[in-house]
């Protein structure tokens, strides 16, 4: 059957669309080497003619497809299974830019676009794409839609389902669903936008967006800001959005932790003279303002922040090479984990339990005989907290399900949620049955016996076979 299911398809879609044999190794493993699966094949398409093609001849060999764009998840979402059964559509050669609304303010995309060449396209007509994150280089707009990507704009801008007005997808019949009509306001029945943003390839294969565009920001106020611990940064938010109002774009915590470990596994990384050992947030504020401007109001801020005793320093960035110093001490965070080996917690929390939720961690790992470090960091403004854990090489895999319990259970004790941007995917799917109540599970798997009724869309993946 998979023979005949890849003959029919190398007729269909042309040999150089299929890729077999040792060739499709990189597709079949995560981006950090955690996860390997094994595929029947990869099927890369050019064309969203080729995407339906692909899924009804899939569908009639009774094959699963499991969509893949820049495989740069955490949740094991894009991976295939072991079996060497399943298909990997790469969604990659789906990567044009098919158009920009200078007067409405859209730019509708293929899924396969890579995130920073939406930036770029966007800022070429001085306009502003936001979202931002560490694998903007990598990453697609397909696989953002579907794990409904936050980043480091969110605070400003919102997250993904906030920039997509529309899409376009591929249903289990191989049929085009969606549209991608540049409107802010389109209330015609059931949102299948909606449906398919978060739904981690599920429901179905995306194959372009509509997504909304903003003025580009010419000026920028940037500063490094020592606080004492968790709960004081989140004091410190707060008189910044009182300040700052919507001029405040992104408030980045970073824990002690965090920042040893960029130093250690970046040795070239400098902060401004005490500043080390301590926790930082990195605060970014954006407009179209006279220059200096931004900086008075920041600077304003700041000074009400450490008098109120939220912030005890805080450095303000004198030029765009101090500023991208900043953000670069920032962007070196996950870098710096992927050289060691990690627990990785992507959470959110509501903003008043975050300090109990650090300080219970704290101590779980201090009372534990391995030497594990707390790493965390997170996007302070929306709640989002990667919860990462350092452990020893040669840690038990029994250990490291006993940190991820705590975390995850603390998380639910304290009213979060146990993915904030990363998606469930596979590796924490097991959890849903303690994160949601029977009467939502059943729902959620209601939409899925319907949009896909045989299971052909990544099987195993967010809900739980």
């Amino acid at each position: 059957m998979s023979t005949d299911c890849l003959q029919e398809l190398e007729n269909a879609l042309g040999r150089a669309a299929i890729v077999r044999d040792e060739d499709r190794a990189q597709y079949d493993v995560d981006w950090r080497g955690h996860l390997h699966g094994r595929s029947l094949a990869v099927v890369c398409p050019s064309r969203v003619e080729d995407v339906g093609e692909t899924i009804r001849i899939a569908k009639r060999h009774q094959v699963s497809v499991v969509p893949q764009g820049g495989n740069t998840g955490l949740a094991g979402g894009a991976t295939p299974d072991s079996t060497g059964g399943q298909l990997v559509l790469c969604t990659r050669r789906l990567n044009r830019i098919r158009g920009i609304d200078l007067l409405g303010n859209f730019i509708t995309v293929d899924a396969g676009c890579i995130l920073q060449n939406v930036q770029d396209a966007a800022l070429s007509h001085d306009r502003l794409f936001p979202l931002s994150l560490a694998a903007q280089g990598s990453c697609t707009i397909g696989g953002n839609l579907a794990t409904n990507a936050g980043g480091n704009a969110v605070l400003r801008y919102g997250n993904m389902r906030e920039l997509c007005v529309g899409i376009e997808a591929v249903d289990a019949h191989g049929r085009l669903i969606g549209d991608l009509k540049c409107l802010r306001k389109n209330n015609t029945g059931y949102s299948l936008r909606d449906l398919l943003i978060g739904s981690e390839g599920t429901l179905g294969i995306i194959t372009g967006a509509a997504l909304r565009l903003f003025p580009r920001p010419f000026a920028h106020a940037t500063a490094l800001v020592k606080c004492a611990n968790i709960e004081h940064a989140l004091q410190l938010l707060g008189v910044l959005r009182a300040h700052c109002a919507d001029f405040l774009s992104g408030v980045e915590w970073m824990s002690n932790g965090s920042l040893s470990n960029v130093s250690t596994q970046f040795p070239d990384t400098r902060m401004p003279p005490g500043f080390d050992e301590s926790c930082l947030c990195l605060v970014e504020l954006s407009g179209s303002t006279p220059p200096g401007l931004l900086d008075d109001i920041l600077a304003s801020a700041l000074d009400q922040a450490i008098a109120s005793g939220f912030a005890a320093d805080a450095a303000l960035a004198s030029s765009l090479a101090e500023r991208d110093a900043f953000w670069t001490l920032r962007e070196r965070l996950p870098l710096a984990e992927a050289r060691c080996r990690s627990l990785k917690h992507d959470v959110s929390l509501p903003a008043g339990n975050m300090g109990e939720f650090v300080a219970h961690l704290e101590g779980y790992l201090s009372s534990m005989t391995e030497r594990c470090a707390w790493a965390g960091f997170g996007h302070l403004g929306d709640g989002n907290l990667h919860a990462n854990v350092l452990i020893p090489d040669a840690m038990p895999n029994a250990l490291c399900d006993r940190i991820d319990e705590f975390v995850y259970g603390e998380v639910l004790r304290l009213g979060g949620s146990i993915s904030a941007e990363h998606g469930i995917g596979s590796r924490k799917n097991n959890l849903l049955h303690q994160a949601l109540d029977v009467a939502s599970l059943q729902a959620m798997q209601a939409v899925k016996n319907a949009l896909d009724p045989h299971n052909l869309f990544n099987p195993g993946k967010l809900l739980f076979n």
